[in-house]
């Protein structure tokens, strides 16, 4: 089973797709969608419902995960978040893919241990679960602790 993830924002969405085989995971890909910080929302909006579209049919997963909307400090910060989302989510429901909800704070406390951990502190922690337990290659810098497989990880565990 191939598992697609997502972490949207509007300057940066943040995708991964692990492959889920016999209890065993591996990481098939990952990457950004960063439109230009000068385009209007629209603009943005669209790029990344075109990549993640194109992610979708490259890899050809079978679920998504998108991560919640977090709101700590602006609601406009978190309407511009939702609006990513929505189009994550809107990628997946065009292509038939259905999408599971989950929160930053429990993939941080599932890869790192406590859900207050900064993303330097989740990098860290996910570079070292890939490494030890499941024989991954090291991963690019920009792969972040709520990056997709980290959500995978999380989902498996509260199911499991």
């Amino acid at each position: 089973m191939r598992i697609l993830g997502i972490d949207p924002g509007l300057r940066c969405t943040g995708w991964g797709v692990i492959a889920l085989d016999g209890g065993r995971l591996q990481h098939i890909a990952n990457g950004t969608i960063q439109p230009k910080p000068t385009l209007d929302d629209a603009a943005r909006l669209q790029i990344i419902f075109d990549g993640l579209c194109e992610v979708i049919n490259l890899h050809q997963p079978d679920q998504a995960a998108i991560e919640q909307i977090f709101v700590a400090k602006s609601a406009g910060s978190a309407l511009r978040l939702g609006m990513a989302r929505g189009v994550g989510i809107l990628a997946c429901g065009v292509n038939r893919l259905g999408v599971g909800e989950i929160s930053a704070r429990a993939v941080k406390k599932a890869v790192a241990g406590t859900g207050t951990a900064d993303k330097n502190k989740s990098k860290i922690w996910s570079r070292a679960c890939w490494q030890s337990r499941h024989k991954m290659p090291m991963l690019p810098m920009r792969w972040q602790l709520q990056s997709p497989p980290a959500m995978r990880l999380v989902q498996r565990r509260q199911s499991g």
